[in-house]
């Protein structure tokens, strides 16, 4: 079973993520404020955590005609996986939250943007894959693709809706392709 978790506060409980997941090589620590998870079973050995400059994403998932929009970005990304977490880093770095109604695919995603020091949640129009969240008790927002990590820590959890994006504090509808996509790639080839 693959989770991905995302946790902006002042209250992150670093005991709980002690208690729950195996904190060697898939957990980013930012600062006290910041905690980016992935956690990933021997089956699946995909990469779900991703960093780039002071920016991180976990991503469960794929985008469609992911080597298209590779070789378009190439050229100013440096790829070190073949993960489509990286991919899904990169467009947002190119494009933030509007290439989620840019490409289309089946994916839970948690993105800690760097530099706004906010966190970026969204899941596709499908909702195939799973995606949940809450706030702990000072209020700081929790996002993860299993609702029983959120449990312990939110006094209520929440099905994050398919076809929706969050971002600064308000959840947006994932609006449909305005043909920007070609744009993007023509520009970057």
């Amino acid at each position: 079973m693959s989770i991905i978790m995302g946790w902006l506060g002042s209250s992150i409980d670093m005991n709980y993520f002690r208690k729950h997941f195996d904190l060697s090589g898939n957990t980013e620590i930012m600062h006290t404020g910041i905690a980016v998870m992935a956690f990933h079973d021997a089956e699946n050995t995909e990469t779900k955590l991703f960093h780039y400059h002071r920016s991180i994403a976990v991503c469960d998932g794929v985008l469609h005609d992911a080597g298209n929009i590779r070789s378009g970005l190439e050229w100013k990304y440096p790829f070190h996986t073949d993960s489509s977490t990286e991919l899904f880093l990169y467009l947002y770095e190119e494009c933030g939250t509007a290439f989620f109604s840019m490409f289309d695919g089946e994916y839970a995603c948690i993105i800690y943007d760097g530099h706004s020091g906010k966190l970026v949640a969204a899941r596709d129009k499908s909702g195939t894959y799973p995606l949940y969240y809450g706030f702990d008790k000072k209020g700081g927002i929790v996002f993860a693709s299993c609702r029983e990590c959120l449990a312990e820590i939110c006094n209520s959890v929440h099905e994050f809706p398919a076809g929706n994006y969050y971002a600064d504090g308000v959840l947006h509808p994932i609006a449909e392709d305005s043909g920007i996509r070609h744009h993007v790639l023509r520009r970057c080839v």
